[in-house]
């Protein structure tokens, strides 16, 4: 899935910081700043990955309820699920507290199930992911973005590889499909294959889709999503050509994004569609992004 751009999310941060929140109930999930977004098919519930925590979702009748999973409050800045094994999920960003946890980030690490207990797998303390996604059909295989660096990880983020591509500016998101890598920059959007430098072409560049800050690939790759949301202003579109031409998002929340959404892919139904804002709103469409409907209101 598909993780918030640095810049974006120091312009969020900041604007949030101008006001005084409200009393809250410490118990309480605290939805103000999601990252990123998974869903377990097997039981029906939504991992919300956000600044303060991991929050599971579950139904019940026409709501939902949400609490934390596990005892961590850490800051997820890079979340995503295995394309294999659903219930395993990795992440990265910052620890609450820093000098007990021995690093200022995460690195990566791993969960067994679906976020209850945490291992770590590879890069305390050196690395933070903020783009995260898994490759299609790779058990344990991994890509991630760090300081304009692409990782790609093949046993679950022990060890990596790092790959150029061929961008004047620093890589902001990258998303995987069966068919191509997608990474999102202030160049635009480019596709093409890891360790093939003549196979990225560009995609996408008109008005203000010339940046994308943000992109979301189904796995089989028959729906995108691209966010050009800079902290000011934004647009989410959808793509269903790979990225050949782009629509406009026709949604009251998700559409006019000035921070992008986030998305997760039912792995089991190729309709079933789901995604956050930045501020924690979640919703589902179950007609491939024709329509929406709201799970919880921020």
């Amino acid at each position: 899935m598909e993780q918030r751009p640095l810049a974006v999310l120091a312009i969020a941060a900041l604007l949030a910081g101008c006001s005084t929140p409200a009393e809250r109930d410490p118990e309480a999930p605290d939805f103000s700043h999601v990252h990123g977004l998974g869903y377990l098919p097997a039981t029906n519930q939504v991992l919300v990955a956000t600044h303060h925590g991991l929050i599971v979702g579950n139904q019940a009748g026409s709501s939902w309820t949400w609490e934390y999973a596990g005892s961590e409050r850490y800051d997820y800045m890079g979340f995503t699920q295995d394309a294999v094994n659903r219930t395993v999920v990795y992440s990265s960003g910052h620890p609450d507290d820093r000098r007990g946890y021995g690093g200022v980030h995460l690195g990566l690490r791993r969960s067994t199930d679906a976020g209850q207990t945490w291992e770590q797998r590879s890069l305390k303390g050196q690395v933070d992911f903020h783009s995260l996604t898994s490759i299609p059909g790779v058990e344990g295989g991994l890509l991630g973005l760090h300081n304009g660096r692409l990782m790609e990880s093949r046993d679950g983020g022990l060890t990596w590889t790092n790959h150029t591509v061929p961008l004047t500016y620093i890589p902001l998101d990258v998303a995987v499909t069966d068919h191509h890598v997608y990474v999102a920059s202030a160049d635009g959007l480019i596709a093409g294959h890891l360790g093939n430098a003549s196979s990225w072409k560009r995609h996408g560049d008109h008005g203000d889709m010339a940046t994308f800050y943000a992109i979301a690939a189904a796995p089989d790759g028959s729906v995108l999503f691209g966010g050009t949301g800079n902290g000011r202003s934004g647009q989410t579109y959808l793509s269903r050509d790979n990225a050949t031409t782009w629509q406009p998002v026709e949604d009251a929340v998700l559409g006019k994004a000035a921070v992008p959404a986030v998305f997760a892919f039912d792995a089991t139904d190729a309709n079933h569609i789901l995604a956050a804002t930045i501020g924690g709103d979640v919703l589902e469409s179950h007609d491939q992004a024709a329509s929406w409907t709201i799970l919880r209101r921020a």
